[in-house]
């Protein structure tokens, strides 16, 4: 059973990576910051010498994306699963 979970979170992992890998430059690079380096949308702004409100944009951008392609319910699955 549990080997079972396992191998679902692999999968849906690989799907993340997939979607994430596919967005445009920008995007990718400021949602890979939020999700993998558990970055606010703040310090990301700051590392990128960006407005606050293009890193949120970026970030909803990516998650519309995550929705369309993994499901909604998948969405809040990879907040679980990436949280730190």
């Amino acid at each position: 059973c549990s080997s079972d979970l396992l191998l679902e979170i692999e999968d849906l992992q690989k799907q993340v990576h997939n979607v994430v890998n596919s967005l445009p430059e920008r995007c990718r690079i400021i949602f890979e910051k939020y999700l993998y380096n558990n970055k606010s949308p703040q310090e990301i702004a700051e590392e990128l010498d960006i407005s606050v409100n293009t890193v949120r944009v970026q970030i909803k951008n990516a998650m519309d994306k995550m929705k369309v392609k993994l499901g909604t319910s998948l969405g809040i699955l990879l907040l679980f699963l990436f949280q730190k």
